[in-house]
């Protein structure tokens, strides 16, 4: 696994990764997310999308893009119809993405250092244009301990919509 930024640079030839991250009421969770994802260093831009949170979200994201530059965050008003909340904060930010590949993750997640540098390794060693990774949580809250599972994909943009 790779140690620093020109390493990681010269094995997967510079390739740039857009992280594209939904968020509504990640008020306690966002900043790890986005910490975890501002020290990969093939991620060149994160866009936050804040759907519609009721809690102190947006207030965090404003906090953290006075420290990380390639933050984006974007506040769509409302949702369309015919669109679910997710499935179109999603839409948004893949469109407005400009890396090479797009990252698509959770706003609770924490993405431990190299892990985007090994999933362009693995994507650059099968030739595949997408990988996806399921990784186990055990998290507590109020008093009780649950496990779920949180997936993280990535694709190259130009990856065939039809096969």
């Amino acid at each position: 696994m790779p140690t620093s930024t020109k390493s990681t640079q010269t094995e997967v030839g510079g390739t740039t990764v857009s992280a594209i991250v939904p968020a509504r009421n990640e008020e306690a969770t966002i900043a790890s997310a986005v910490e975890s994802l501002a020290a990969q260093p093939e991620i060149h831009e994160i866009i936050v999308i804040n759907d519609q949170s009721t809690d102190g979200t947006a207030a965090e994201l404003k906090r953290l893009s006075a420290r990380y530059a390639h933050l984006q965050i974007l506040e769509p008003s409302k949702v369309p119809s015919g669109w679910v909340g997710k499935n179109y904060a999603v839409s948004i930010g893949a469109a407005l993405a400009k890396g090479d590949w797009l990252l698509f993750t959770d706003a609770d997640g924490v993405h431990l250092p190299g892990s985007t540098a090994r999933a362009l390794a693995d994507a650059a060693a099968t030739g595949a244009g997408l990988v996806s990774y399921l990784l186990s949580r055990r998290c507590t809250r109020g008093g009780n301990a649950r496990s779920f599972r949180l997936s993280t994909l990535a694709c190259r943009r130009n990856f065939p919509s039809t096969l």
